[in-house]
């Protein structure tokens, strides 16, 4: 199995998004959105609950050094930078999401 280089892995803020120039998400339905997506996640996309859980931890943080905390506890790899993409410790594909889940 092949694993990026130790500074591959580090986390960043992602960029800036939204649906579309008139199609912004709203103050109510972001966190709507949000929540659905991780209440959701497991059962459509498969995986370990505690991996699920450890992103979501990571990604409701603001603070990027305790972001990388959670995922190197975790043994989490990116295959983002922004956390769009993530392996599990075993290599198993187990995360990709919409940017929103991390604005």
């Amino acid at each position: 199995m092949f694993w990026p280089a130790v500074d591959a892995n580090r986390v960043s803020s992602p960029r800036p998004w939204s649906r579309g120039n008139n199609n912004m998400f709203s103050n109510v339905e972001l966190p709507l959105t949000r929540d659905s997506f991780w209440r959701m996640a497991p059962r459509r996309n498969g995986g370990r609950t505690e991996i699920w859980e450890a992103l979501r931890e990571a990604a409701e943080s603001e603070d990027l050094g305790r972001k990388q905390r959670i995922l190197d506890v975790n043994n989490i790899r990116l295959g983002n930078r922004d956390m769009t993409i993530c392996y599990d410790d075993t290599g198993t594909y187990v995360h990709s999401s919409c940017i929103y889940v991390f604005i």
